[in-house]
């Protein structure tokens, strides 16, 4: 749903998610934080995302969201370990199954998704369709 342009809308249901089952699984807190990336509330996400991550350590979606939203907030350091943890996690990563496979409604979302992801990449923004 936060995904298809209804960001606010999932917020609330992924809020209420989370009061009705306080031990929500890693899948809550991970929607939590895609939730608040679409809307823009970086720090948020970040802070849902490292929740996340303390639940499902073998993740490597969660280090992908955690490296786009450390590079939106200027960390680009940290948004470089979170993609080396991506590769680690998944060795056959390949950046243009992002634009491929992600459910994004809006191209404005997906193109801020992608920006980010690149940023944390440190390359140019033809890294999608030159490969890794």
């Amino acid at each position: 749903m936060y995904l298809s342009g209804g960001a606010e809308e999932g917020r609330k249901l992924v809020e209420i998610a989370m009061r009705l089952n306080p031990n929500s699984p890693q899948k809550d807190q991970l929607c939590q934080g895609r939730v608040l990336y679409v809307l823009r509330s970086y720090d948020e996400a970040v802070s849902a995302f490292k929740q996340a991550l303390e639940r499902y350590p073998e993740s490597e979606r969660i280090p992908l969201w955690l490296a786009a939203t450390h590079a939106q907030i200027g960390e680009v350091e940290r948004a470089g370990w979170e993609i080396e943890q991506v590769y680690a996690l998944e060795p056959g990563f390949y950046p243009l199954f992002l634009e491929q496979g992600t459910a994004f409604r809006f191209q404005t979302d997906l193109g801020n998704f992608l920006d980010s992801v690149r940023k944390a990449m440190r390359v140019d923004k033809s890294f999608l369709t030159n490969g890794r």
